[in-house]
């Protein structure tokens, strides 16, 4: 259904796309060859839980992530019980790193935390900063401090040092100049237009006479304006819909409006009508 690989889920022995829902049984053979060399590997919460118990077998330890917190009040009952002084050790995803006041807290550890650099997004090293200056600041809310543990492949990129630091400046004067080579916001305003739907031929075609239409726009209309794509999104398949994408950019985002307002006037019904779907999106905090 997606173009993505599913998740192993230890606890209920199934994989899981995180994306549709979609849940199959976990494979004791190769479908192909029916060979049983299948081995699962990676690091999710689960096998940091498994490994924490090994390292502090007398230490209470509970986990917060989306199957442990399915249940209702779940996810409450774990904070209560973690902020009461219950639990000693909580493994968690990004929930826990956000907003959460633990006085308690003196150590927090970070596992890979440059995973969101590699992502296909030009806000990639905004969100690394945000999410680890947030999960910095659980530890050492009280007079007896605090130590934030940041496992990385890239500890000298910018985003890692200056979270390190809560340099805030820093980041900045790093990340700006990265967007002003590359005209990205906040140097100009974006607007990206994703066309989906169930035929990967109709989502090309219908993004081939949105080019058609964008790029005449902009030689006679609108030249303040500049065209990325189209191109596949970096999660092509979702949900069994092909998604395929433009990025424009330009400096005032009234220029944008009028120009995706006159390329949808100007196309086909095949396309306003049709089996595939354009949705437009202003400064888009993700381009995924």
């Amino acid at each position: 259904n997606c173009s993505i690989t599913m998740t192993y889920h230890f606890n209920s022995q199934k994989l899981v796309c995180h994306h549709c829902n979609d849940q199959r049984p976990v494979s004791k053979a190769c479908p192909r060859c029916r060979g049983g060399y299948i081995r699962y590997f990676g690091l999710g919460t689960q096998q940091v839980e498994e490994e924490t118990i090994k390292a502090f077998p007398t230490a209470r330890i509970a986990r917060m992530d989306t199957d442990t917190t399915t249940g209702k009040n779940a996810h409450q009952k774990i904070l209560d019980a973690f902020r009461q002084g219950n639990i000693d050790i909580l493994i968690g995803t990004q929930m826990i790193a956000k907003g959460l006041d633990f006085p308690r807290v003196t150590l927090v550890g970070v596992i890979i935390a440059d995973t969101a650099l590699h992502l296909p997004d030009f806000r990639s090293g905004e969100r690394t900063f945000n999410l680890l200056t947030q999960v910095a600041g659980r530890s050492g809310r009280s007079a007896a401090g605090g130590e934030v543990v940041v496992q990385s492949y890239q500890p000298d990129h910018y985003s890692i040092q200056a979270a390190s630091h809560h340099d805030y400046e820093m980041f900045y004067e790093k990340e700006i100049v990265l967007r002003q080579s590359l005209s990205y916001p906040p140097m100009m305003h974006a607007l990206s237009i994703l066309v989906h739907g169930e035929v990967e031929e109709h989502v090309q075609q219908a993004c081939y006479t949105l080019e058609e239409i964008l790029l005449k726009l902009c030689d006679t209309v609108f030249p303040q304006v500049e065209v990325l794509g189209p191109a596949p999104a970096p999660l092509t398949r979702i949900r069994n819909r092909y998604r395929w994408h433009f990025l424009l950019k330009a400096s005032e985002p009234a220029h944008l409006r009028a120009t995706v307002k006159q390329m949808m006037a100007e196309a086909p019904p095949t396309i306003t009508r049709g089996d595939v779907d354009v949705v437009l999106n202003m400064d888009p905090m993700t381009v995924l």
